[in-house]
């Protein structure tokens, strides 16, 4: 991201099939406490969707979203 923002955790999914994005998400959003943010990475084509889509699931807000090239940013902020 352009700026330098501080994340309680951050993890890069490039390269990862989007189930196996989904389910890291998940799992991370999982072990954070409450008001912590999670900076996710990812180059999947269908990231957009998917995520939206996990943070309604979840009820977890997605508080930032943001493409540089071929690369997405999401923030997701745990209830």
């Amino acid at each position: 991201m352009a700026e330098q923002l501080a994340f309680d955790l951050e993890i890069n999914l490039c390269d990862s099939p989007p189930p196996i994005q989904l389910l890291r998400t998940r799992k991370a959003l999982l072990s954070l406490d409450s008001g912590q943010t999670l900076h996710v990475m990812t180059d999947s084509d269908t990231a957009h969707r998917d995520f939206v889509a996990l943070a309604k699931v979840m009820g977890e807000p997605l508080i930032r979203e943001q493409a540089q090239g071929a690369i997405s940013h999401f923030v997701f902020q745990k209830r």
